[in-house]
């Protein structure tokens, strides 16, 4: 099968929905974790954005137009995929996580 234009749009449902579920687990963690110990822990800003920019950088990274580019077009798409989901986004969604949710 050969696949269609470079620039056909794809929705990614799969990608989309495995971002969606990481984030409501890491939130709803975090609230319940926080509540149980009796008092609300803080989740700073500094945080929330590092957390928001690695899941913007996988949701690039996962879906149209990059992921279809990497898959059948273009080497630099692909290496830029691969560069955006082995640096980028670890390390941001690790500086992002509450620390209650890691431990």
């Amino acid at each position: 099968m050969t696949p269609g234009p470079p620039y056909a749009w794809d929705p990614h449902i799969a990608a989309w929905c495995l971002l969606l579920l990481t984030g409501a687990a890491v939130i709803v963690g975090h609230r319940r974790l926080s509540h149980r110990e009796g008092e609300a822990t803080p989740w700073p800003p500094a945080q929330k954005a590092a957390l928001a920019g690695g899941w913007i950088a996988a949701a690039v990274a996962l879906t149209w137009p990059l992921a279809d580019l990497a898959a059948h077009w273009s080497l630099v798409a692909l290496v830029i995929q691969r560069l955006l989901l082995t640096l980028a986004v670890p390390s941001l969604v690790l500086l992002g996580m509450p620390y209650d949710v890691l431990g």
